[in-house]
């Protein structure tokens, strides 16, 4: 087999028609296979080039761009492609999960923050108040108390599950700030949700 010589059929292919997303994933595979994934995340990022964001092979190029990127450690660029497959591509909970995880793991706080506040407003992604809660909870690890006791506020108003969990923290988040007013207000909030 004459691995050099299908890819240099299959990149005359794609330089006579760059549009031609079939000779693209082609020759990333081959590349993948035979020669090293790094090759095959360059083709699919120049094949990026030829697309616009909301055309098909966009999404399919981000999806196998992220993969590869998994598989050979960078969380960086698996993050950029994930972000586009949730935000613009047909996405799964797994793809969600393992974008949550990966800001956790770089540190981007804020983004994750906001992408946790989003999914629950819209309902996507398991279920609201478990969202809620660990965007809370992001909020007041990364110093931004007065949006994780919104949240929690807000948690306690909806009577759901974790209504008393988001008490709690706000008398926690009270107790820390030294501030009697919030707790006494905190601990009424858990007496009213309190499960029977």
């Amino acid at each position: 087999r004459d691995i050099d010589g299908a890819i240099e059929h299959l990149a005359q292919a794609t330089g006579l028609e760059p549009t031609r997303a079939d000779a693209w994933s082609m020759m990333a595979q081959v590349q993948e296979d035979h020669v090293e994934p790094q090759q095959a995340i360059l083709t699919f990022s120049k094949a990026l080039e030829h697309f616009t964001q909301d055309q098909e092979p966009t999404h399919r190029f981000h999806r196998e761009l992220a993969r590869l990127n998994r598989n050979v450690g960078d969380d960086e660029s698996e993050t950029l492609h994930l972000s586009h497959i949730v935000d613009f591509g047909e996405y799964t909970d797994a793809d969600c999960m393992r974008l949550i995880e990966l800001l956790a793991k770089l540190g981007r706080h804020a983004e994750l923050g906001n992408r946790l506040e989003s999914w629950a407003l819209r309902g996507q992604l398991l279920d609201a108040e478990s969202l809620y809660m660990r965007a809370a909870r992001i909020w007041e690890s990364s110093g931004q108390a007065g949006r994780s006791v919104e949240i929690y506020e807000q948690l306690v108003r909806q009577r759901g599950y974790s209504a008393y969990p988001a008490a709690m923290a706000l008398e926690a988040l009270a107790t820390s700030a030294g501030d009697l007013e919030e707790v006494e207000k905190a601990l009424l909030m858990q007496l009213e949700v309190a499960p029977p």
